[in-house]
C-alpha cells in the first residue's frame, strides 16, 4: 500500500536467463520511468519502497507454486558446494556486480540469497548440514529521505552456481513506491551528472 495519497505504485516484470552451469553474468533489466520524470520540467521521482520477488514459473521442483529453489543441487559425494544470487537497484551501470555493495554510489536496493550445504561421506551413507542466508536492504536503509530518480532505474542481477536452473529463464517481479517530487536546479545537475554513468 502507499504510504501517503500522492504516492504511486510501478510494478513491472523481468526476464533473465541462467547458463548451462547454472549462472548469470552481471546483467540489467531497465523500468522506464519517463511518464513520471523529466529533466526539462525539473520532475523525479523519490523511491520510498522497492520489493522483489524471484519467481520461476518453469520450475521441475515446486511445479505448483513457482517458487525458486535455491540450492545448488546437494547430490554430490563429500565437501561443500554454495549458490547465490544478487539483486539490485540503481541509477549507474556497474560492470560486475561484484563492485556493488551498500556503500556503492547511485544504490538504492541491494538484496542477496546465499545458500551453503556441506557433504559428510560416512560410513552409514552421506550426511551434512545445510545454511540460508538472506539480506535486503531497502531504499528506507539506505536513502531514508527517498532515492531521488530523474532517469530510468537499472535492475541489476547476478547468480553463481544455481544449477537446478541449468539453462533456464527466471523472472523478477519489482514492485515500486515513490513520491513524485521537484528536485532544485542544484540537485537536477547532480543527477544529471550521475545519468551519465548508464
Amino acid at each position: 500500500m502507499a504510504k501517503n495519497s500522492g504516492d504511486i505504485i510501478l510494478r513491472d516484470r523481468l526476464q533473465f536467463n541462467f547458463s548451462a552451469t547454472g549462472d548469470v553474468n552481471t546483467q540489467y533489466g531497465r523500468l522506464d520511468l519517463q511518464d513520471y520524470v523529466s529533466a526539462v520540467e525539473r520532475k523525479a521521482l523519490a523511491i520510498k519502497e522497492l520489493y522483489v520477488q524471484f519467481r520461476t514459473p518453469n520450475n521441475a521442483i515446486f511445479t505448483n507454486t513457482g517458487e525458486p529453489s535455491l540450492l545448488q543441487n546437494p547430490a554430490v559425494a563429500d565437501g561443500i558446494v554454495g549458490s547465490c544470487l544478487k539483486v539490485f537497484a540503481t541509477t549507474r551501470a556497474y560492470e560486475l556486480a561484484t563492485q556493488v555493495g551498500i556503500g556503492s554510489p547511485d544504490v538504492c536496493h541491494l538484496e542477496t540469497w546465499k545458500t551453503s550445504a556441506q557433504g559428510i561421506a560416512t560410513a552409514s551413507g552421506l550426511s551434512g548440514t545445510m545454511l540460508y542466508d538472506h539480506r535486503r536492504f531497502g531504499p528506507t536503509d539506505l536513502h531514508p529521505n527517498g532515492f531521488p530518480v530523474i532517469s530510468d532505474l537499472l535492475i541489476g542481477m547476478a547468480a553463481d552456481n544455481l544449477d537446478f536452473f541449468d539453462n533456464e529463464t527466471c523472472e523478477l517481479d519489482i514492485l515500486i513506491i515513490a513520491e513524485p517530487i521537484t528536485v532544485t536546479q542544484k540537485t537536477l545537475t547532480q543527477m544529471l551528472t550521475q545519468q551519465t554513468d548508464l
